[in-house]
This record gives structure tokens, sequence and C-alpha cells, in this order.
């Protein structure tokens, strides 16, 4: 690599060398992750605050629950069979009987969330999702799993079958949008189900100046830490500015 070359590596990682500002501003987008919010049985409000940002969602987790146990009269679980000794009909009658029965138990769990007066949401939505784009009305309900079992008796004999989602991790994203001071602010919440921590708002983000967020979106990572030594005699001077005033508003090849 040349003196030049390097010299525009380093300025680029200042951002210096691409026109010092990209043309497209970045988003002003701030990311709440202090610690997760748990969403426990039942209905609950849960408040939002950071900085000028403060409003309300009204949630529900519930778990709907059927089952039946059905039975029936003896049916027949073994035969014996018998031939006449003239003409060689042959009989069969029944010489056992035992009680059918099925027992089956289905189970789900949901959320549910409703808004407050300056907020609306957008359902299940997509990473990348333009929240904007898709505001839907003040109304979610979510399917977090689902799980059904069969047990089935007969004659001695039993088989049990059936499936579950609700020992599985899940991980589904809502967007919002509220308000600062009569201003829209958009924003989306990171919500996660797991076996150990039960569901949570894991993470949650808005764009403070107004405008549009994507499902997802956080801040731009902070640039990295960069060397001021440009010409790399050890020192940090004149001509290092120098350096930096000619290559000012160039692009690195």
């Amino acid at each position: 690599m040349t003196t030049n070359d390097t010299i525009q590596t380093r300025l680029a990682k200042y951002g210096l060398a691409a026109g010092a500002i990209s043309s497209a501003a970045a988003a002003d987008v701030v990311l709440v992750d202090d610690a997760p919010i748990a969403i426990p049985s039942g209905p609950s409000t849960i408040n939002f605050s950071n900085g000028c940002l403060n409003f309300d969602l009204n949630f529900a987790y519930s778990t709907f629950q059927t089952g039946f146990n059905n039975s029936w009269g003896s049916v027949c679980c073994a035969y014996s069979t018998y031939t006449t000794t003239y003409g060689g009909s042959s009989y069969s009658f029944c010489r056992s009987y035992a009680l059918s029965s099925t027992n089956s138990q289905n189970f789900s769990a949901w959320l549910s969330a409703g808004c407050e007066s300056n907020v609306q949401i957008v359902d299940t939505a997509e990473l990348g999702d333009d929240v904007e784009a898709n505001i839907a009305g003040c109304d979610l309900f979510e399917n977090i799993c689902n799980s059904s079992s069969v047990y089935v008796s007969n004659c001695g004999g039993s088989e049990e079958f059936g499936s579950s989602t609700c020992g599985e991790d899940r991980r589904f994203y809502i967007g919002f949008e509220t308000e600062i001071a009569g201003q829209p602010i958009f924003g989306w919440m990171q919500i996660d189900n797991t076996g150990t921590t039960g569901l949570q708002i894991t993470k949650w983000a808005y764009e403070d100046s107004g405008d549009p967020i994507a499902i997802g979106e956080e801040p731009a990572a902070a640039p990295a830490e960069c060397n001021p030594d440009l010409n790399g005699d050890g020192k940090v001077d004149a001509a290092d500015m120098g350096i930096l005033l000619a290559n000012w508003g160039t692009c690195a090849p």
C-alpha cells in the first residue's frame, strides 16, 4: 500500500473521503434495551418512557384449554371360532369385552394488546417493514403457541399422540405510532417467549425526529476509532491538518 493509499484509508475512517457527510441523513433512532419487560399473565398496562417519550400499551396474556373424555359401550376384543362336525359351518362369538375411551386436551396461549388514546399499533410485522406504511389501528391478537394431545384406550391397549409448539422459543415484532408534543413518532418492539423467562419485551426503538423507521432498525454503529496521525510521522501537527484539508471532499480510490 502506498503512502497515499494509507492516508486515504485513514481519511475514509473519518468519513471525509466520501464527502464528509452522506447525502442521506442518518436516521435518528433511539434504542431502549436496558432490561427485559415481562408481560404477566392476565391483563396489564405497561408504560414505555424514555426522554420526552411516554406512552402506555394495554396487554393481555391469555391461555385457553379445552378437553373432553369420551367413553363408549363395550367392544369385542377377542373371538372364538367353532366349526360344526357336520357341514363344516363355522361360528364365531365374542369371549372378551372391554370399554373403549378417548381423552383429548387442547391448549393455546395468546397475546392481545390495546392502545391508549395517542397510540396505534402495527400488528405482527416482519423485520424491515416500514412502520408508518403499515399502521393498522389499535388491536393486536397474536397466537403464542398451541399444543394438543389425544389418549386412546381400547381392548387393553393404548395409544397417545399429539403435538406442541409451547416448548419452543418464539420471537415476533410489533410496530407502534405515538407522539411527542403532537409530532408523530414511529417505533417497534421485539417480543420473545421462552420456556425459562416467559413472555418479555426484550427491546424497543423509535425514531425521535418523527422520520420513518423500519421494524428492527437500530442506531447506526459508531465509527471506528481512528489514528489522526495521517502521515505516520509519529506526530499530530499542521502537516496532518494539511493532508486533511487537501483531501476534504474527495473520494477514496
